[in-house]
């Protein structure tokens, strides 16, 4: 076990010492903790969009307003909410559990691997949380814009979709997750190869709407 990490103090810790949060949940993997923290997430930033969202949903189906209906519409966009935190997690676990037993040629537990990608989250719940207080306080919901927001000017549409998906928290993500494939699949390339892969078509996935868009109009 190692000095001075814990379950209790795994989440921010993996902030601070990822190597070692890493290597305690080599021998003891939880999926519970970045379970409830995804869960938590996704709840809190439906309690702070739904009321800028209310009025509009009522108005596009053209539904009068009652407390019933109002606490039905919440309850329907959490659950999507959280419902699409956990699964691009799992989704993320999976992927990286194929991709490290294909290159790597070391086999894993998926508990691990899932506990892994959990953990690395934890800066993308803090962007979420910090998105969800401007929101707060300006009183307007807006789209992050990644690394975009800092071209003025760039060589097609395309390339400023793909930054969109890029930030600080995105890089904070991966590099995190990068010390924790290194800390099981104990080769530095290969650690490099897989990050990377799983970066680029989570990229490219998250692109397909708006080349879907792009080839409908065309």
């Amino acid at each position: 076990m190692t000095t001075g990490i814990s379950l209790n103090n795994s989440l921010y810790k993996v902030l601070t010492e990822p190597t070692k949060v890493f290597n305690y949940l080599t021998e003891h993997p939880s999926i519970l903790r970045p379970f409830l923290l995804l869960l938590i997430t996704g709840l809190f930033l439906s309690a702070v969009l739904f009321p800028f969202l209310l009025e509009g949903i009522l108005d596009f189906f053209e539904w009068e307003y009652s407390v019933g209906l109002a606490i039905t519409i919440f309850m329907v966009m959490a659950l999507m909410l959280c419902g699409l935190l956990l699964t691009e997690w799992m989704i993320l676990s999976v992927f990286i559990y194929f991709l490290s037993m294909a290159l790597a040629l070391k086999l894993v537990h998926f508990k691990t691997v899932s506990s892994f990608t959990g953990y690395s989250w934890v800066p993308i719940i803090i962007k979420t949380f910090g998105y969800a207080m401007i929101v707060l306080i300006t009183g307007e919901i807006f789209q992050p814009q990644g690394l975009s927001a800092i071209f003025s000017e760039t060589p097609s549409n395309l390339f400023l979709v793909i930054l969109q998906h890029i930030d600080v928290f995105t890089i904070w993500q991966y590099g995190i997750l990068l010390i924790g494939i290194h800390s099981f699949v104990q080769h530095r390339l290969k650690s490099i190869i897989i990050v990377t892969i799983t970066l680029l078509t989570t990229i490219t996935i998250k692109t397909i709407p708006y080349l879907l868009t792009v080839a409908l109009l065309d």
